[in-house]
């Protein structure tokens, strides 16, 4: 019987808690939980993990949280100073500094999928063909096209073997917060591009901040990935698969999974809940 390969996704929203809901009993500290987050991706036990707004120095950590034998990222911004002088004045007060300490998209491998070559990224708003559009579109949100071009907005995939030899792309992304049409459009027509050029396997997972029902999510299903979730929860964090067999569909964690306590308060960490499938090679059909 083939082993499912074990996937994940998640935007860890700067290694931050949700914030205080008295309500359901959740609270709020102004720190990190590094080690909390690379706990609970310890127990997910996933092949591969796909991570959204990253601290930069938190990288090792959830690195070695979730078991990974490669990893590579691609940082976004914002750029103030150096990434270490950020992450110090991120972690001493996060819900000051926010996502102003940097963020990366982060892909980690377990040890079970092996790299096929190095890994490679694309910018999905690079700035002369977003200001061509523009001029095109005759675009009247000076305010937002300034917002989007601030932080790139990047994927980064690798050529990885499966447990049973099947080479296949894995990707990691994180698109633009998009007011506008033509800005997701253009993200996601890129990705798709990219990732549609051949016709092998892939794995897309990733926080495209939109959700299914977006008609401009056709763009990736129009290259072969994914569709509509089986899991109602499921939302703008998604694994979408091409050239492989689901054998368990998308699904959103269970309300509760990702709350810790912190010294006596409960809070939930990220904003984000992961999301999780499993896959394995396509069987011959015939």
């Amino acid at each position: 019987m083939r082993s499912p390969v074990r996937i994940l996704t998640w935007n860890v929203f700067h290694c931050r808690d949700a914030g205080a809901r008295p309500t359901d009993g959740l609270g709020h500290v102004n720190r990190k939980h590094t080690l909390r987050i690379a706990s609970l991706l310890a127990g997910a036990a996933a092949d591969a993990v796909m991570l959204q707004e990253v601290p930069p120095l938190a990288i090792p950590a959830l690195a070695a949280g979730a078991g990974a034998a490669r990893g590579w990222s691609v940082l976004t911004g914002p750029h103030v100073g150096g990434v270490w002088l950020r992450g110090r004045l991120g972690a001493a007060a996060p819900d000051l500094w926010r996502s102003h300490e940097g963020n990366a998209n982060v892909l980690l491998l377990g040890p079970r999928l092996r790299p096929l070559g190095p890994a490679r990224a694309l910018r999905l708003n690079p700035p002369r063909e977003v200001l061509a559009r523009a001029r095109r579109h005759g675009d009247g949100n000076p305010r937002e096209l300034r917002r989007w071009l601030a932080e790139p907005r990047r994927a980064v995939a690798v050529d990885a073997a499966l447990p049973d030899g099947t080479a296949c792309v894995l990707a990691c992304t994180h698109l633009h917060g998009a007011r506008v049409g033509w800005h997701r459009e253009l993200e996601l027509g890129r990705l798709a591009a990219w990732l549609g050029a051949g016709d092998g396997p892939v794995i897309l997972g990733g926080d495209l901040n939109t959700g299914p029902s977006d008609p401009l999510m056709e763009l990736l299903h129009d290259a072969g990935l994914g569709g509509p979730p089986a899991d109602p929860r499921v939302g703008i964090d998604r694994i979408l698969v091409r050239g492989l067999e689901v054998v368990e569909a998308e699904r959103a964690w269970e309300p509760g999974r990702r709350r810790v306590r912190v010294g006596g308060i409960e809070v939930e960490v990220s904003d984000h809940d992961p999301v999780a499938c499993a896959v394995a090679a396509a069987t011959a059909s015939g």
